[in-house]
This record gives C-alpha cells, sequence and structure tokens, in this order.
C-alpha cells in the first residue's frame, strides 16, 4: 500500500511512503533525508522474505562445517514496524516459519494405499506384493515423517533388494528373523538373490507410493523417481522364453503325464498355448463364464469370459477385461464335452478344488507344472521356461502367423497400443473378429491326449464332497457364534 500525502513535481520535494509488506511490516519514508534508507530497508526485506528455505541437515556420517546463523538485515528503526507472530519469527529465524502441517508417518499411510489398491480391483497377488515391499521399507529404513525420507533411505533398500533371497517368505528359517538379518545371513550363506526384474518391480512399488502421497500433499519428494536397474525393456522380457515345437511335444505327450488326474493339469496348459490367457485369468473362471455368442446372420460360437466380476475374480489391468472364443483346438479336444460335465456336477468353477488363497488359484497350477511337471516328467529344466512361457510362444506364433500388433495386444489383455489414436480412437476388434485372428495363428501340430466324457469324474465327485464338508463346518462356526 502507497500513501502520498505530498503533491507537486519538484524533484527535490519527495512524497511521503508508507510501504506495508505481505509479511505485515512496515515501511515509512518522511521526506528526502529518508528516502534513500527507506529503499535500501525495501530491498533488503525482499530479499529476506523470497530466500530460499534452508538445506536440509546432512546425514549423521558426514562432518557438516559449523556455520554461523544468518543474519537479519540491519534496518532504520525509526522506519521498520514490526508485529508480533509469524513476522517476527520471520526475522528472528532468518528463514520460513515451522508448517503447521507436518507430514504423516509412512506407517500411518500404508493400509489407506493397500485399501486404494483393492479399490483400483487390483490382482490379490499386486496388492500383497506391495504392502509386503512397503513394510520392507518400513523395517529398514524406519518409520519417520514422508518427508523425512532422503536418499540415503532409498540407497539402503535398493542395498537390501540386491541381496534379499529368492522365496525368503516362503523359507522357515527366515521366517522368525529381522529384514537386517535375512540380508546379513543371505550375504553371509551366499543365498540366490531376487532377480532384478523383481528388484525393478519393488522399486517401482515404492515409486508409486510415493507419488500417491505426493499428489494427496503427503509429502513434496519422489524418493524412487528415476532409477532403473536394467538399461533396456529387452533384459527383462528374455527371462522368459517361448516353448519350441519339440518341447511343446515332450509337455503334451501323454507318456509325460503319469498323475492327469486332475482337469486343470490337462486344461490350464492347453488354454494358455491356444488362447493366451494369463494362468489365474484360466484358474479363476467360473462356468457361467463359458458363453455363447450370438448374432444374426452368422454361425453361434463359444467363448471365455474375463471379467473379474465374480465373487474372488481379479484381473491384472482394465485391458485384461475381454471375451475370448474358445480356440476351435480346443473344441475338437473336448472342451465343451468337459464344461457340460462340470455343470452336470454341480461345480460353480470351472476348475473346482484350487485353493484361492492369496495369490489366486493358479498359484498352485503354476507350482505343479514348473517343479512336477516340466522339470520332473518332461526334464526341461531352463531357468527360463516357465508355465509363463505359453504366453511369449502365443505372442510369437502370433506375430509370425501375421497378426497384427494391436490386436495380439488385444488377445493378450494388454493395452492396444501408446499412441493417442490407439488408446482413445481406434475401436478394438469385436469378438467375432477377434476369433478370426486367433485362428489365423498357426500353432505346431503335437500328440496329446483327447478328454473323453466323464474321464475327470471321480475328481469332480471328490471335490464336491470337499467343499460341502467345508460348507457345513462355516455354517456351524456361525451357528456357534
Amino acid at each position: 500500500m502507497l500513501d502520498s500525502s505530498n503533491g507537486g513535481s519538484s524533484k527535490a520535494a519527495l512524497p511521503h511512503y508508507h510501504i506495508e509488506l505481505p509479511n505485515g511490516l512496515k515501511v515509512t519514508a518522511s521526506g528526502p533525508e529518508e528516502h534513500e534508507r527507506a529503499m535500501e530497508a525495501v530491498e533488503r526485506l525482499a530479499k529476506l522474505s523470497f530466500a530460499p528455505p534452508p538445506m536440509p541437515a546432512p546425514p549423521a556420517s558426514i562432518q557438516a562445517p559449523v556455520a554461523s546463523p544468518p543474519l537479519a538485515p540491519s534496518l532504520p528503526p525509526a522506519l521498520v514496524h514490526a508485529p508480533t507472530g509469524p513476522a517476527l519469527d520471520l526475522l528472528d529465524e532468518g528463514g520460513p516459519a515451522p508448517s503447521k502441517n507436518p507430514s504423516p508417518l509412512l506407517s500411518a499411510r500404508i493400509e489407506p494405499y493397500v485399501a486404494y489398491g483393492k479399490q483400483r480391483k487390483l490382482a490379490v497377488s499386486v496388492v500383497g506384493e506391495m504392502k509386503f515391499v512397503l513394510n520392507l521399507f518400513l523395517e529398514l529404513a524406519g518409520d519417520k515423517p514422508l518427508n523425512d525420507y532422503h536418499i540415503e533411505d532409498s540407497d539402503l533398500f535398493l542395498a537390501a533388494l540386491s541381496k534379499w533371497p529368492k522365496h525368503a517368505q516362503r523359507k522357515t528359517a527366515l521366517g522368525h528373523m529381522s529384514a537386517k538379518s535375512i540380508v546379513e545371513r543371505a550375504e553371509r550363506e551366499g543365498l540366490e538373490p531376487i532377480s532384478l526384474c523383481t528388484q525393478q518391480k519393488h522399486v517401482d512399488y515404492m515409486r508409486g507410493f510415493f507419488r500417491w502421497c505426493r499428489d494427496r500433499r503427503h509429502c513434496e519428494n519422489e524418493l524412487f523417481d528415476g532409477i532403473r536397474l536394467f538399461r533396456h525393456r529387452k533384459e527383462v522380457a528374455t527371462q522368459r522364453e517361448p516353448f519350441t515345437a519339440e518341447e511343446l511335444n515332450t509337455l503334451f505327450a501323454p507318456a509325460n503325464q503319469p498323475d492327469l488326474d486332475a482337469p486343470h493339469k490337462l486344461w490350464v496348459p492347453l488354454i494358455a498355448l491356444y488362447m493366451g490367457m494369463r494362468i489365474n485369468e484360466i484358474c479363476q473362471l467360473y462356468v457361467a463364464d463359458v458363453v455363447t455368442i450370438r448374432e444374426e446372420g452368422h454361425p453361434n460360437f463359444s467363448a471365455l469370459s474375463v471379467s473379474g466380476d465374480r465373487e474372488g475374480q481379479h484381473i491384472k489391468t482394465p485391458y485384461a477385461r475381454r471375451v475370448m472364443p474358445v480356440h476351435p483346438k480346443l473344441i475338437e479336444l473336448g472342451f465343451l464335452d468337459y464344461v457340460r460335465d462340470v455343470q452336470a456336477s454341480g461345480h460353480v468353477h470351472l476348475f473346482p478344488g484350487l485353493s484361492w488363497a492369496d495369490p489366486g488359484p493358479g498359484n498352485q497350477v503354476s507350482g505343479w507344472f514348473n517343479r512336477t511337471h516340466l522339470r520332473q516328467h518332461c526334464g526341461i529344466v531352463s531357468k527360463t521356461k516357465t508355465f509363463h512361457g505359453f504366453r511369449h510362444t502365443f505372442a510369437t506364433l502370433a506375430d509370425r502367423s501375421g497378426v497384427p500388433e494391436a490386436r495380439i495386444s488385444q488377445l493378450m489383455g494388454h493395452c492396444t497400443g501408446s499412441s493417442t489414436a490407439q488408446r482413445h480412437y481406434i475401436k478394438p476388434a469385436e469378438v467375432r473378429e477377434v476369433k478370426t485372428f486367433m485362428e489365423q495363428i498357426e500353432v505346431p501340430e503335437f500328440e496329446v491326449t483327447k478328454y473323453r466324457k466323464g474321464m475327470f469324474d471321480p475328481y469332480l465327485q471328490h471335490a464336491r464332497a470337499k467343499a460341502e464338508k467345508k460348507a457345513r463346518g462355516e455354517k456351524e462356526k456361525r451357528g456357534k457364534k
């Protein structure tokens, strides 16, 4: 605010100044002799008001030089009217007043972030991994206000990840140990660490958490922003390889399937190969998810609906929601006959008897396939070959068969492209068109067991009895309460 009490245009007669700054300080000048001093005071106050905040304290391990505290500018007392409160603190401390809204503790934001992940309908396994990683960081770096975490904390976390042993949560010998002790033991005994891909995934979870906290004004930093543990995506992709035609013949040969006593052991690998679906997408299907597509003027055909809408179902991303035509080869092998047998047995799940505990029913099938069928029965021991290799096989065969990349992505439940046109304007292929692309994929011929009606009736009856027994037990528990 500027008041002028003297008129005229004489250069010798300066007006009376009364300047009030936003922080409450006031400066006055009554005549020519005080004008120069008033302008000097205003300049110093302006520099003080817009001074950058003080740098954070260095870590305890570094001896910081002792600096003299900043001095408030020496202003003519007659010219400055300093009010009490924040403006006085500004002059006394040489910086802005302490925040009245400090950042919350890390521990206080973990559960809300996990709940946010569930609200987004992330896969149960993804939510579980997020929670594990956040609690691991909490244990390693300690519980502090979010703004108090610095680069030393991220370095500590990265160092621990580089030594964190594979399957640490499953090793009973490590179950009672602290995170620091696990890292020390892994280094001492030379335990195989988690892969670089898994380390990067854990870093990505932490980056997502700090970005979420920043967007909600809980903190100002993005602690893990820009951290990349590998240079190219190809370095990660090569950790899983497609199966060769010879390996497919080995995997499905009846002679290599001595324990073909459950329907998921026959159908889940075949569906993964011919339809490119994820293992949990297959294993969590309901009988009602096998639908018939009817369109006037066209023959009907069967399809699998992947939605994540039924109890216990989860999909990995929004793009995973899709309707997949059942491949003709699966129908030829008797898949629809199997569906009718399951329906007649009274089951609601297409593959009953699997455990739906975290991380989902696919975990039981992948454990059997990777450890027993692949390694023991078939003798395929390469670490680059796992159940997930069926997805790589499907994508590779589709590419070699001339299927457009956007359609391959749609078939596999991925985003169909990165451009604005692909993401927002180009309509995805209709299910009948998807069927055409799927049938275009040339899959090598190999020997495989064909389904016989009633083939898995003993298993289905046992699974039914087990489910009924479990339901009665739960009902009795509720009755006692």
